[in-house]
């Protein structure tokens, strides 16, 4: 069966191998019309060049370095088969690495999805933990450089909503200075998050703020248990009266 399931998968990609070499002839063609010349020339160039095995080159797109020697081979390929064909060799290279370039982003776009944000990625974090989060997740920060909480704000890297945030000071009227609901949670740090269409994560009772943790690093207990011990030596002193 696996054998069979293999062959199936090998099967189904030779036969949209025709549609990518249409397609990047199509790409091609359209470059080259766009710049004043044959569309012809230009879908035989990057058709031609589809159709080199550019796989062997490299496949993760993700890498500048694959990208640039894939359209080097592409444009090598295209330039020789527009010259063959009496066109011109540059005219053929440069369309269809070009056409390459494009369908190279074109797949890797293709291939990125936003990244998934959860409750427990939310439940009971500090703000470095948050921070740590959205960076390994990929989210894009953005909001005031110069705020010393920086940052507090971060998009999606795919669809460039926002996904994430921190409320430091929480939710407060600007009239009463009072929490304007959920005391517990609205009205202090809090967090929040959203999913890939944008609606807020909510914990499990339906909240969508979620309460951070707060530290106090080891640098201010210390500074904190040195003036304590001024003052403890202070009252203490036979001379302090």
């Amino acid at each position: 069966m696996l054998g069979e399931d293999s062959a199936s998968v090998a099967a189904g990609n030779e036969a949209k191998i025709p549609t990518r070499i249409a397609v990047h002839g199509l790409v091609g063609g359209g470059i080259q019309a766009a710049e004043g010349g044959n569309f012809a020339d230009g879908f035989l160039s990057a058709a031609a060049a589809e159709a080199t095995p550019l796989n062997k080159i490299g496949t993760d797109l993700s890498k500048t370095s694959v990208v640039a020697g894939r359209s080097i081979a592409a444009g090598i390929v295209g330039g020789t088969v527009a010259s063959a064909t009496g066109g011109s060799f540059m005219n053929g290279a440069k369309t269809a690495a070009f056409a390459e370039m494009f369908n190279s982003v074109a797949h890797e776009m293709a291939e990125q999805t936003s990244p998934k944000i959860t409750r427990e990625d939310l439940t009971n974090k500090t703000p470095s933990e948050i921070r740590d989060m959205a960076e390994e997740k990929g989210l894009k920060p953005f909001g005031d450089k110069d705020n010393p909480m920086y940052p507090k704000k971060w998009k999606d890297p795919i669809t460039n909503k926002e996904r994430l945030r921190i409320d430091e000071v929480g939710h407060r009227s600007k009239i009463t200075g009072e929490p304007y609901d959920n005391p517990s949670s609205a009205g202090k740090p809090h967090a929040h998050g959203y999913d890939e269409n944008g609606t807020p994560i909510r914990n499990a009772v339906g909240d969508k703020h979620f309460p951070i943790r707060t530290i106090i690093s080891r640098g201010a207990v210390g500074v904190f248990g040195r003036i304590m011990n001024g003052v403890g030596l202070l009252l203490y002193s036979p001379n302090a009266y």
